[in-house]
């Protein structure tokens, strides 16, 4: 998914939204999943289970237009309603031509959100990297890996 978000931004071309964007989708650095780990293993905390995420994740129109910005593209967002295209993506996908894996697009207009409130207590630890970040990081080895190949 990140890989086709990444060339419509490369390109300038619209970056489509499944609904209006103002839903969140929190994420998470590889190495802040690490760190709780160490802070896990640093406390000594019994087996449990703790949430991990990043701290105020931003909406997705805001996340998507400050990568864009980041990256210097002429891209643009476009919201599209989102009945209709996941009606339409859940066609394709049963026709065999998947544009995206249905477990994207079913949840693409709905916020995912983790409460990291007891991690941040129980193991002493805070995620340092924010979602846009993360997201502009990824796209700087997406081109990386592009100019190389």
């Amino acid at each position: 998914m990140l890989a086709k978000l990444f060339t419509l931004i490369e390109r300038g071309w619209p970056v489509p939204l499944i609904g209006d964007g103002t839903n969140h989708f929190q994420m998470i650095s590889v190495f802040d999943c690490v760190s709780a780990i160490e802070a896990a293993l640093d406390h000594d905390v019994p087996d449990d289970v703790f949430n991990l995420g990043s701290i105020d994740p931003p909406t997705v129109r805001e996340l998507l237009g400050d990568v864009i910005s980041r990256a210097g593209s002429r891209s643009r967002l476009a919201p599209l309603p989102a009945g209709p295209v996941k009606g339409a993506l859940t066609l394709l996908d049963a026709l065999g031509l998947p544009l995206l894996y249905a477990e994207q697009f079913k949840i693409a207009d709905e916020s995912y959100l983790v409460d990291i409130t007891r991690t941040i207590s129980a193991l002493k630890w805070r995620p340092r990297y924010d979602d846009v970040d993360m997201v502009t990081a990824a796209y700087a080895d997406f081109r990386r890996r592009n100019a190389a190949a």
